[in-house]
């Protein structure tokens, strides 16, 4: 059984089409073309854009340790044979609001503006709570790992009736 739910920057089958700004929809669009080429290298380069650094910010924002994972996990995704087939073919978007157990969505605010306003979304539907992380992107585990983890042992210590 499951007693509680946390998300970040969620992805949910059924939502609108994103909009994107004419510079990021070029960088998405490069994006498809890396990946479709097999240019491994740019592929992560751009994708490091959008999801890492997020697109707006400077690439020293993230540390050499961090950039060398994201690097790294993304050359062993880049490079592995798709496996098993995609069995998410429902759509949930529109069912978030029958989930009733406690929730949790959790952002960057330097993420793509389509997946912050998504993620305020999916935590409204799901009458839960949200928490934005200041100076994050897409990746907040990544980037911001100790804050990331203490808002997940403080959910679930108030999910569990623990106090801290």
């Amino acid at each position: 059984m499951i007693q509680a739910l946390i998300l970040i920057a969620p992805n949910v089958t059924g939502a609108p089409a994103a909009v994107y700004s004419p510079d990021i929809q070029s960088l998405r669009l490069r994006l498809m073309e890396a990946e479709k080429t097999g240019d491994i290298d740019q592929a992560i380069a751009l994708r490091m854009t959008l999801s890492l650094d997020g697109p707006s910010q400077s690439k020293d924002r993230i540390v050499s340790d961090t950039r060398l994972l994201f690097v790294d996990m993304n050359s062993v995704a880049l490079q592995s044979q798709p496996t098993g087939a995609n069995l998410d073919n429902s759509t949930t978007y529109h069912r978030l609001s029958e989930i009733s157990m406690p929730s949790l969505v959790i952002y960057g605010d330097l993420d793509l503006a389509a997946t912050q306003e998504r993620s305020r979304h999916v935590a409204n539907a799901l009458n839960g709570s949200s928490h934005v992380l200041h100076g994050a992107a897409h990746l907040p585990s990544l980037e911001q790992p100790g804050q990331v983890t203490d808002l997940l042992v403080a959910f679930i210590n108030r999910c569990s009736g623990r106090s801290v």
